[in-house]
């Protein structure tokens, strides 16, 4: 400011730092332009977004080191080779689908699918069939389960329960010993799990179709996997149920209710296939009411 003394400056400086406050005391809002809130914002934003990477990283990379320790120790187990059945034996599968000699098996048992056996059929054809192409496949699912578990966590609880998380799983012996072996098997169907839950979540905070379709298609392929997941998506409906009540009572009245079941329908089609026509195989052979041994299970209640 030409023309003016420094104490002319000074008051004028004082005068324009009034007028601001004011405004921002009577709007709420910065008058600053939005470039240089962005501006300030930017590097900010840059440096949690690395400072999160070098925070997840390390902890995955942990789990993958000690499950592939654990990998060569043990022989190979029954669990962890069931879907084999359905690459060297296809034609032996609960339900298989035959042209000219080919056999595409759809269902290994009338409760476990054959997704595991598709996803393994170009690992074998690449890799070959050894103790590393069965099991680090899995240590790699498991590791994925972890950090979409932590996605999942952090949406919800913020990103020290994230981390803590990370760091839990990643140290948890039990759960590197059932994923390095696939114990159950249980890996798929873990990882389908925590990806409809993480597509749920982000579905009732940004209502989206196609996210609410991801869910639906995560959750019927776990069912596929395993028809016991279907404890796991009961249990998941009802706490979903209790926590966002008036969602979920506005979801099953609209129209988009019928994105999810669709998405739902076509990742379970193939276990909804066999039991249509082999007379709901799956509930006979698997579930039974009987009151013979409920005076047996009560002993375990005792210390």
């Amino acid at each position: 400011m030409r023309g003016q003394t420094p104490a002319s400056q000074n008051r004028a400086r004082t005068r324009e730092g009034a007028f601001l406050q004011r405004a921002v005391t009577k709007t709420g809002r910065s008058v600053l332009p939005a470039r240089t809130k962005s501006a300030a914002t930017a590097p900010s934003s840059h440096r949690r977004t690395v400072s999160s990477v070098l925070s997840w990283v390390p902890p995955i990379i942990l789990f993958i080191f000690l499950a592939a320790l654990l990998a060569p120790m043990f022989g190979l187990e029954y669990d962890e080779l069931l879907f084999a059945r359905g690459l060297l034996l296809p034609q032996d599968a609960a339900f298989v689908i035959s042209r000219h000699h080919h056999f595409l098996p759809i269902m290994l048992m009338s409760y476990v699918g054959a997704l595991k056996s598709w996803l393994y059929a170009p690992i074998f054809a690449i890799f070959g069939m050894s103790t590393w192409s069965i099991r680090l496949p899995c240590i790699l699912l498991a590791a994925a389960t972890i950090y979409f578990l932590a996605r999942l966590v952090s949406r919800i609880a913020g990103w020290p329960s994230a981390l803590f998380v990370l760091w839990l799983l990643s140290t948890d012996v039990v759960f590197a010993f059932t994923a390095t072996f696939d114990w159950g098997p249980v890996v798929i169907q873990n990882l389908l799990l925590v990806i409809g839950l993480l597509c749920v979540e982000k579905w009732q905070r940004h209502p989206s179709p196609f996210v609410l379709f991801l869910a639906g298609t995560a959750f019927g392929l776990a069912l596929w996997d395993k028809a016991l997941f279907l404890w796991n998506f009961s249990a998941m409906a009802v706490v979903f149920w209790g926590l966002y009540f008036r969602k979920v009572r506005l979801l099953l009245t609209r129209p988009i209710a019928g994105v999810f079941f669709l998405g739902l329908l076509i990742g379970a089609s193939p276990l909804i296939t066999y039991n249509l026509l082999h007379r709901n195989q799956t509930l006979s052979e698997s579930a039974h009411f009987s009151t013979a041994e409920v005076a047996a299970k009560f002993q375990y209640l005792k210390f």
